[in-house]
């Protein structure tokens, strides 16, 4: 609970005033990637996908590199 309070302390004063132009979204999972370059086949991509029911969304400023959302939640 400790570093949760901080971390909000720390949002409150550091990023209140952000000046970005553009966001970027991106999902970190690497089996796309895979199929697209043809090093993993479609039916091992979907097995894995199986095993793997969660999905990470990121939202980055692309010019500062600043880290913006992580979103952690099950693949719809």
């Amino acid at each position: 609970m400790e570093a949760a309070d901080q971390l909000k302390a720390f949002c409150a004063s550091f990023l209140c005033e952000l000046h970005i132009n553009q966001v970027q979204l991106d999902e970190l999972y690497a089996v796309l990637r895979e199929v697209k370059d043809g090093a993993l086949s479609e039916d091992e991509a979907l097995r894995r996908l199986e095993r793997s029911p969660d999905w990470v969304w990121t939202a980055m400023d692309p010019e500062s590199k600043l880290l913006l959302v992580i979103d952690v939640g099950t693949r719809t």
